[in-house]
């Protein structure tokens, strides 16, 4: 019999009702910008030049492994987060620090130690396998040069870190004594002050409440959906532009132009901050040091470091560097890097020193950037040899 009361769709209609009008709404929305993106890219990918055949034929496959090795993070209490631990063929992390190969230690010699400390830069992006690392090089030359001495070198470079987190883990690591105490140890570093001064954040990558605020925010399915649809909408976006020739710069990124306005000065000041910052940090290091380890606060390099690029490394040059325009970011680098070697060399005394690597590839035609700030195995292996040769000479008085 009739009620004549329209009935309710039930739980499991509801469901279908949901299910559907997602699809509609998100899921082909989002399949059509990956469609898009897939192609454009592999446009793009055509017009790259290939890879150097002198800098290694298995580096399309280490950049692949990098993909799933520095996918993700952990927290690290002190300085914030860790990479997280990853086992490949190429690339290996192990307790949030990447694995450096060491040799045997024939004849029982002396055991030396050095500690690195940096950003991606020091833990390796830029498609470098375990041994091909700056830490790895350096040891490889120390043990070649200082033979009656043998090294092992430990890689606590982590992305995305600032000289301030890098100090606070060496103190976390002396505290631990996890292992062991280091005889030398170096920091590289500049880039990612750069970065982080850019940001607003300078001498330190974002504030505790900044990173407590993103991780809860992540939690919810919510957020990761719009985390998703927003950034794959922004990477297809700046790759259209590329494709008809563009720069991608965005509404909130810096150029050139902007000089004089109060975007282009409060860099300028938080940079000099940044600076100032990283001197501390020299002087807490310096009290930690004193008569038990050498340090050497090095200022990498990087693109705009370079006169003589190659082909490949002239396309980096049509690109950004965050959201700074290659042309700001190549004003503010000269900035920072001065101020750093400028702070750095007064600071230097007694088992403290600067070292100043952004004269490295002066002389280098041959591809050693993998982007403005990461280097290839040519790159790390130069690096690595520079560094040997200043522990090499203060090794005499071990």
């Amino acid at each position: 019999m009739d009620s004549g009361v329209e009935a309710k769709p039930g739980p499991f209609k509801k469901a279908i009702f949901w299910l559907i009008g997602f699809a509609l709404f998100v899921g082909i929305p989002v399949a059509g910008l990956v469609g898009i993106d897939k192609v454009v890219g592999a446009v793009l990918l055509q017009r790259e030049p290939r890879t150097d055949a002198l800098i290694g034929e298995d580096i399309e496959l280490v950049l692949t492994e990098e993909g799933k090795a520095w996918s993700g993070a952990i927290y690290r209490p002190w300085s914030l987060w860790a990479v997280t631990d990853f086992q490949g063929k190429y690339i290996t992390v192990n307790g949030g620090f990447r694995v450096t190969p060491s040799s045997a230690n024939i004849g029982n010699r002396p055991v030396k130690k050095v500690w690195f400390f940096g950003g991606s830069s020091m833990l390796g992006h830029g498609g470098s396998a375990d041994d091909q690392t700056i830490p790895a090089h350096t040891c490889s030359v120390l043990n070649s040069r200082v033979p009656n001495l043998h090294w092992q070198c430990l890689n606590f470079g982590t992305t995305g870190y600032v000289n301030s987190q890098e100090v606070i883990l060496l103190v976390d690591l002396l505290a631990r004594d996890e292992h062991g105490r280091p005889d030398a140890v170096v920091f590289m570093d500049g880039a990612n002050e750069l970065y982080a001064a850019n940001e607003g954040f300078p001498g330190y990558h974002m504030g505790m409440d900044v990173v407590i605020d993103k991780l809860q925010r992540r939690q919810s399915l919510g957020y990761a959906i719009r985390y998703f649809i927003t950034a794959r909408f922004n990477t297809t976006f700046e790759n259209l532009i590329k494709l008809f020739g563009g720069h991608g710069r965005g509404d909130n990124d810096v150029g050139t132009e902007d000089k004089g306005t109060e975007r282009w000065d409060r860099n300028r000041r938080n940079i000099a901050t940044s600076a100032r910052r990283y001197e501390g940090n020299m002087g807490v290091v310096a009290m930690l040091a004193r008569d038990d380890f050498d340090v050497w606060f090095a200022v990498q390099p990087v693109i705009f470091d370079k006169p003589r690029l190659s082909e490949y490394e002239r396309t980096i040059a049509r690109r950004k560097a965050g959201n700074m325009t290659y042309d700001a970011a190549g004003e503010f680098w000269k900035m920072m890097s001065k101020l750093l070697i400028e702070r750095s060399t007064d600071k230097s005394s007694g088992r403290l020193r600067a070292m100043d690597l952004t004269r490295v590839f002066e002389s280098v035609d041959l591809t050693v950037f993998h982007d403005w700030v990461h280097y290839r195995p040519l790159g790390n292996r130069l690096l690595g040899e520079k560094i040997a040769s200043e522990i090499a000479a203060a090794s005499q008085t071990y």
